[in-house]
């Protein structure tokens, strides 16, 4: 059995959730500011209670589960290139490709492309599409304060202390293209 695992960086999910919530404020009632959801975020209180629960839990999965094969796709690093990320997808469920059908789906699946592709379906709220926004990496550092991060950090430090998650979005990870 094989199951495949697309992740997000924490800060990235937690502002993702925030102007999805301000997105449509008419159907969510939402009306805190992002650091009154950032203390939701942090504390897990927010849907399936937060992403450091929702981490632990896909951990948990693995360890009972060690038959399941997952594929673990970082979408950060699918950005940096489409291409492989099909290639390692493909081997993964073990389909025969070739490199110009690889290239063919990376092309599809952009952001841009898909945002596009999909806007006709995509539900709206005042008109604009709150779905897909800008599908770029770092935006994250427009809603953070420095003592936000901070505050994120001190609770990321304590929640995935110890998972195998740890490292990949630890605070020694905070660069220019992340």
């Amino acid at each position: 059995m094989q199951d495949n695992l697309q992740s997000k960086r924490p800060k990235r999910c937690c502002s993702l959730c925030v102007l999805f919530i301000y997105g449509c404020r008419g159907v969510t009632g939402y009306q805190g500011t992002f650091k009154d959801f950032l203390d939701l975020f942090c504390n897990g209180k927010v849907e399936c209670n937060g992403i450091f629960e929702h981490l632990r839990d896909a951990e948990t999965f693995f360890e009972e589960n060690p038959d399941i094969e997952v594929h673990f796709q970082v979408y950060e690093e699918t950005l940096k290139d489409p291409a492989a990320e099909v290639r390692a997808l493909s081997d993964f469920i073990g389909l025969e490709r070739n490199e110009e059908l690889c290239r063919a789906i990376a092309e599809k699946c952009t952001f841009a492309r898909m945002k596009d592709d999909k806007d006709k379906y995509t539900v709206k709220a005042d008109g604009k599409n709150f779905l897909y926004r800008k599908g770029v990496v770092g935006d994250w550092r427009n809603w953070f304060t420095d003592e936000m991060l901070e505050e994120y950090y001190h609770v990321y430090e304590e929640k995935m202390a110890g998972s195998r998650f740890y490292e990949r979005y630890a605070r020694t990870k905070i660069d220019n293209t992340l």
